[in-house]
């Protein structure tokens, strides 16, 4: 297996009312994260099956989250490109071959935080 991975992330910490939230009297605040990472690949070609057909893995994320005196929120979202992976598998006797082209997966995701 390869273990070749790197990867960076910025934040951005803004003060209260900037990065378009709706205004600073109540001393909320907003944090930006952007990310990209890269793995060369987390398979050996020989144990890649069809349930998961990811060779080296190319990863863009955002991030945002918003902090006020009695709500807060957060959404984010990452873009994976798995690669083109080839599969060749045998089991039963039965042998599945092929390739992906564009294998691309993505992960959405959200929170929201009130206080009575």
């Amino acid at each position: 297996m390869n273990a070749n991975a790197g990867g960076f992330y910025l934040s951005e910490v803004g003060t209260p009312g900037s990065m378009g939230t709706a205004g600073g009297s109540d001393g909320g605040n907003a944090d930006n994260i952007f990310g990209v990472s890269y793995d060369s690949s987390p398979v050996d070609d020989d144990d890649r099956t069809f349930d998961l057909p990811v060779d080296e893995q190319l990863k863009l994320s955002a991030a945002y989250a918003w902090k006020g005196s009695k709500l807060d929120f957060a959404v984010g979202a990452t873009l994976m490109w798995a690669g083109d992976a080839k599969v060749d598998q045998t089991s039963q006797l039965v042998r599945a071959k092929g390739e992906f082209d564009e294998n691309y997966i993505l992960f959405l995701g959200g929170t929201l935080h009130y206080e009575f």
